[in-house]
């Protein structure tokens, strides 16, 4: 897929993806999108031109590790409010260099996995660093094993 698609499909979801729902991180779906198209993307590939840094957030993650990047409790899955998500989810965090609030797009292990062994929780993601997508077989307990989407930086 050639970076035109890339940053058109990035521009389109980036304006559509905002959302929120009951006590639960909002849900954005921007680089998500981009990871089923199966093509290497950068974060300013997403969010042109605004991104400062970006950051993975592995399972368990706590809010407060976050704090200091500007990113809120509320934009955390805990044990209080789904605490299966808590436990399995990874999820990679952007902030901006125009005001904007920081984002997180969390998600499912059996969608994407965004901290395999080379992604630690805190670790900085480059506005131009390029993020590639490998199939890598995961074992997701009772649903069985299957390929996963799994996030690497080059």
């Amino acid at each position: 897929m050639n970076k035109a698609i890339v940053a058109s499909i990035a521009t389109l979801v980036s304006l559509s993806s905002l959302g929120g729902c009951h006590g639960e991180p909002e849900h954005v779906d921007a680089i998500g999108k981009l990871v089923r198209a199966g093509a290497p993307f950068t974060l300013n590939d997403v969010y042109p031109g605004v991104v400062a840094k970006g950051y993975f957030f592995c399972q368990y993650s706590d809010p407060s590790e976050a704090a200091p990047y500007g990113f809120s409790k509320a934009q955390f899955y805990t044990a209080d409010n789904d605490v299966h998500m808590w436990e399995t989810a990874t999820a990679v965090g952007v902030t901006f260099n125009d005001g904007s609030a920081p984002i997180i797009e969390w998600f499912p292990a059996s969608e994407v996995d965004a901290c395999d062994d080379t992604n630690n929780r805190g670790k900085t993601i480059e506005p131009d660093q390029v993020i590639t997508i490998t199939q890598v077989n995961k074992d997701l307990g009772p649903q069985g094993t299957r390929m996963v989407p799994t996030l690497r930086l080059t």
